[in-house]
């Protein structure tokens, strides 16, 4: 018993914190999007602030062109920290297959994994890189700027409402570790809330995409184009985040029916 209120207890205590903490970060950074022109005072700056844009989900391709797989071997020489404290280090790198003269006739660009010792570990053999990540766009209408607003913050004010679900339940359960009706609704409340969250990611990255549907960056002389580079909204849906919200809606339906057994013992006796 006295292991399960200590565990309670530390549980209460991380999301009281993490509340407050929230609550202290929303309030900065709206503080830095409305009285700030360029989101720095002093030399504080918001991540996030309407004068460099907000972040966008998407998917990225890089496809070299006429490509030459060859990894790069470094040994290292030398290392240490310089006199403004940063650490640096030097040595001689070679590629595992020497290149020849003609390979410039043959190939447009090297792709290649710079080991960090004269092992040579993993070989390229996909022509196609592609990876999940984000671009910072500026909105040039009133409606997309709405939506990304509504996107960037989001996430934070369900976040601040779930720890502070969070910390009633476990400030509860601290004294009365048993079913109640408050557990099961609180419970019930989280679910939906994350459920809402992944949804309402979803339908605004799908709007704000309408309007964005290709990036790409190009060299202006297309016979100079070693690597082509392409970047394409993506919806962003967190399945994981998704699963555990109903995974709590569950939960909570399992709840409310141990409260009605619990109540009905206690009129029995």
């Amino acid at each position: 018993m006295q292991q399960k209120s200590t565990l309670v207890n530390i549980l209460f205590w991380f999301c009281n914190i993490s509340f407050y903490v929230l609550v202290i970060w929303i309030v900065a950074a709206l503080g830095f999007e409305v009285f700030t022109e360029d989101g720095k005072i002093g030399s504080f700056s918001s991540g996030s602030h309407h004068s460099i844009g907000y972040q966008m989900p998407v998917k990225i391709t890089i496809n070299p062109k006429q490509a030459m797989y060859n990894n790069e071997l470094f040994k290292l020489e030398k290392e240490g920290i310089n006199t403004l404290r940063q650490s640096y280090s030097s040595g001689t790198g070679t590629y595992v297959k020497p290149i020849t003269s003609e390979d410039s006739l043959d190939f447009k660009s090297i792709v290649s994994i710079r080991n960090n010792d004269m092992t040579d570990y993993y070989e390229f053999i996909s022509t196609s890189f592609k990876s999940d990540g984000y671009v910072t766009v500026k909105p040039k209408t009133l409606g997309n700027k709405m939506v990304m607003v509504f996107r960037s913050y989001l996430g934070f004010f369900i976040l601040i409402v779930v720890f502070f679900l969070l910390k009633n339940i476990f400030k509860y359960l601290k004294t009365n570790f048993e079913f109640s009706q408050k557990l099961y609704k609180s419970t019930r409340l989280i679910g939906f809330l994350l459920i809402a969250d992944v949804l309402l990611r979803v339908v605004s990255n799908f709007i704000l995409g309408n309007d964005l549907p290709y990036i790409g960056i190009d060299p202006l002389d297309y016979n100079m184009r070693y690597v082509s580079i392409s970047m394409n909204p993506r919806l962003d849906f967190n399945f994981t985040l998704f699963l555990i919200g109903l995974a709590l809606i569950i939960l909570s339906t399992l709840l409310k029916k141990g409260t009605q057994i619990q109540e009905e013992n206690d009129l029995t006796i």
